[in-house]
């Protein structure tokens, strides 16, 4: 049981750095592009 929750626990931090921080970058170079706000 608590290996199984380290387990998700770890996959979903991972999914959360693998994937939050390119969409987040990722946002913010359509909204420059689009002129919507300043590049960060």
């Amino acid at each position: 049981m608590n290996i199984n929750h380290a387990k998700f626990r770890f996959i979903l931090l991972k999914g959360v750095l693998g994937w939050g921080i390119p969409t987040a970058i990722l946002f913010q170079l359509i909204m420059y592009f689009t002129g919507e706000q300043d590049f960060f």
